[in-house]
């Protein structure tokens, strides 16, 4: 009796422990097709994505020459003596409308042409002080300031340079859009333990919203009806091809924080 009570206690036992890694085979299995599955979803996105880029890109070239020649046309109009005021008011229109969609050519062409990052020194006050002067208009129009307190001349960053100059473009140009109209844009530099740096852009304007903060970066994602979609998108493939962190979140007393992280100093 003893004997068949031990063994019927082992055969409970291995039934057991053979239902265990039935339910976790069988759990593995599931997971692993979920997971297949949001990869073939992922792929084909990327693809697609890719598709769209390259019809995107073509179309764009294909638009900057007669972009070229009418703006052209217009700057010669405008430049005869024999142009009326009447004229030349809706020519530098012309001009000014052509030069914005050049712009936005320009950008989708940069976002559907990624080129690796040539790394070298940066002087980031330099070069946000350069982004001030640049961006010296559209913050008067929008009546604020640029608050580079935060940020010290002495820093020297590790980076791309043209890539690092849109980025900053990018992150500015989208807290000038949604700031409210006083107050200033404020510019802030803080260091980690591990020697890296942390870039963060402060707006007061009304922020985001939680369920957005993932999706602002996405391609052609916008909240404005001006937007195209790529500024934060493209500065967040700068900062992932720099191996750095870009995120959103909400600045101490209200408006948003735009927080790039992981920045490496420039090798002494």
């Amino acid at each position: 009796w003893q004997h068949d009570s031990v063994l019927a206690s082992v055969v409970c036992i291995v039934a057991f422990a053979a239902a265990i890694a039935t339910a976790a085979t069988w759990s593995l299995a599931r997971r692993s097709a979920a997971y297949s599955a949001q990869l073939r979803v992922a792929d084909e996105e990327r693809r697609t994505l890719a598709e769209v880029n390259v019809v995107a890109a073509g179309l764009a070239h294909e638009i900057k020459n007669p972009l070229g020649v009418i703006r052209g046309t217009a700057q010669h109009l405008a430049a005869q003596p024999s142009a009326s005021e009447e004229l030349a008011e809706p020519l530098e229109i012309i001009i000014q409308e052509i030069d914005q969609v050049t712009s936005r050519v320009n950008e989708l062409l940069a976002f559907a042409n990624p080129r690796e990052p040539v790394l070298q020194p940066v002087r980031l006050r330099q070069e946000l002080g350069s982004l001030e002067r640049l961006m010296a208009a559209e913050l008067a129009d929008a009546g604020l300031s640029l608050d580079l307190d935060g940020v010290s001349a002495e820093v020297v960053l590790h980076a791309d340079l043209d890539q690092i100059r849109r980025l900053l473009f990018n992150l500015m140009h989208n807290a000038i859009r949604f700031a409210s109209s006083t107050g200033a844009v404020v510019v802030g530099l803080a260091q980690a333990t591990d020697g890296s740096w942390t870039l963060a852009f402060r707006d007061h304007g009304p922020g985001v919203p939680p369920e957005l903060r993932q999706r602002i970066f996405s391609a052609y994602f916008t909240t404005s009806p001006a937007g195209t979609g790529l500024g934060l998108a493209t500065a967040k493939r700068v900062a992932r091809a720099h191996g750095w962190a870009i995120s959103c979140g909400e600045a101490v007393g209200g408006g948003a924080l735009f927080a790039i992280s992981g920045i490496a100093p420039s090798p002494a």
